[in-house]
């Protein structure tokens, strides 16, 4: 394994610094409602001993245990030792990153990677809460790199000679992006059916090879996955009586996703506060679009309450919220739109915090967020762009497509079933490592059916922020303290 450069070692100590000063700088933060949700979570286990469902969903038990056990040894300290953790786990991120960019364009590309990576704030400011992004993240986008390695070496017969049969699969690497997989699942399982993806992605790669040999991989990838989530499989099937591999969710996402309203969960709780501040509601500023989504309230549907079965009830709102989208078919792809321009908004949880005030410590004084807020805003604007175009002329062969163009894909398909912004958090490293590739002449070299790919998406992303454009500023305008 070469070494890796100076100057992205640099880079990677300087992102986790100005990590660790956005954790110092945000002082004592109130806990918002998923984050109470997985500290009484690990109350509850550290009490009594075993982990309980949250009623209306059940979560993966990682972040839980890992609150637990810091209570456990740390008492009064173990909040802000669990954000120093994602603080310390963000050097996987920014590492990976531009290892990512070093290994699909240039030494160059890596360094602006290493720098947008510094730099881009929304992603940065989840070290300062409860949440599971970092940690997801930080032991996700490392499988992914291993599987894109491996897929690369099957994809060019990596240490075969010319006329030999191809050399057995790096088995030690595909088992330890199994086992990570595996892991990443226990934090967040929004991954879970990405896995088969994953596998079938290796088993493409390795085209040309026997039948065998392309299974192989693809085949051990799973296994290793499987083994190390079967343990709580098994107790899950225990406790509920269904095979439920981790944990779920998507029966209540389903409920505020699929029902008679808009529901934009970066939104939630900022109604009240702009009322006390005398501003005028973000409904009233939304595009007409947006305001029609929000349907008789005498259509909304209520949660599963019987039966008692968390899993049931879960399943039972997955089918209610089926019933809802099939029976309006219209304002199913309507408000489907609706949840990718939220998706794709330059909104972040960064300008969320600073606009209802949740910053108590030198970050959220207003000379810092009238220069932060401008650069989160920007940032944002710039890889989502940039990215989207580098997706259509940066990326070349199977391994590329797959797995940089395929995880994109996919993480964008997760939130059209409920708006929020923290569903983008795992694409934006590629998008930085895209746009990366973009300021290095990726478009340069792309022919000109490519450029027009991404000038068509590039022109749909335009359209996705013309959309949410009122609300947006009206968001940004009460961060920096402006009047809409």
């Amino acid at each position: 394994m070469s070494r890796l450069p100076r100057p992205v070692i640099l880079l990677t100590l300087l992102g986790v610094a100005l990590r660790l000063a956005l954790l110092l700088g945000a002082g004592e933060m109130e806990l918002e409602r998923d984050e109470a949700h997985y500290l009484s979570s690990a109350l509850r286990w550290n009490h009594f001993g075993f982990y309980s469902d949250q009623f209306r969903f059940l979560w993966p038990p990682g972040y839980p245990f890992l609150l637990s056990v810091l209570l456990d040894t740390c008492g009064a300290r173990a909040l802000f030792i669990a954000r120093l953790l994602g603080v310390l786990a963000s050097a996987s991120i920014g590492l990976t990153t531009m290892l990512f960019a070093r290994r699909i364009f240039s030494e160059r590309a890596s360094w602006i990677a290493g720098i947008l990576w510094c730099m881009h704030l929304p992603l940065a400011e989840y070290t300062t809460s409860l949440l599971t992004e970092t940690l997801f993240i930080a032991v996700f986008l490392p499988t992914l790199y291993l599987l894109f390695v491996v897929a690369q070496e099957l994809a060019s017969g990596h240490g075969t000679a010319p006329n030999e049969t191809p050399g057995r699969p790096p088995t030690s690497r595909i088992l330890l992006a199994g086992l990570l997989f595996g892991l990443s699942l226990y934090l967040r399982d929004v991954a879970l059916f990405f896995a088969p993806i994953l596998a079938l992605a290796l088993a493409i790669s390795a085209r040309g090879r026997p039948l065998i040999a392309r299974c192989a991989p693809a085949s051990l990838f799973l296994l290793a996955t499987a083994a190390t989530v079967l343990p709580w499989t098994l107790r899950n099937y225990e406790v509920y009586g269904r095979l439920v591999p981790i944990g779920s969710t998507l029966g209540e996402n389903a409920y505020r996703g699929l029902n008679a309203r808009y529901a934009n969960s970066d939104l939630m709780d900022m109604e009240a506060i702009r009322a006390e501040r005398g501003l005028e509601p973000l409904s009233t500023v939304q595009r007409p679009w947006t305001r029609a989504l929000a349907t008789d309230r005498q259509d909304q549907w209520a949660r599963g309450i019987r039966p008692y079965n968390t899993i049931d009830r879960l399943a039972a709102n997955v089918e209610l919220g089926k019933q809802f989208a099939l029976a309006r078919p219209a304002w199913f792809l309507r408000s489907r739109l609706q949840t990718v321009a939220d998706f794709f908004a330059p909104v972040s949880y960064f300008v969320r915090h600073a606009a209802v005030g949740r910053y108590t410590g030198p970050l959220g004084r207003p000379l810092m967020l009238k220069l932060l807020v401008p650069c989160a805003t920007a940032t944002t604007l710039l890889i989502t762009l940039c990215g989207i175009l580098g997706l259509f002329t940066g990326l070349v062969g199977r391994a590329q497509l797959w797995f940089v163009g395929g995880t994109i894909a996919y993480f964008t398909a997760t939130a059209l079933l409920i708006s929020h912004s923290r569903f983008r958090l795992p694409i934006d490293p590629l998008l930085i490592v895209l746009t990366a590739g973009l300021l290095t002449g990726s478009w340069r070299a792309a022919a000109g059916g490519r450029r027009a790919l991404a000038l068509g998406a590039g022109l749909l992303i335009v359209f996705f922020w013309w959309l949410n454009a009122p609300m947006s500023h009206s968001i940004i305008a009460m961060a920096m303290e402006h009047t809409p």
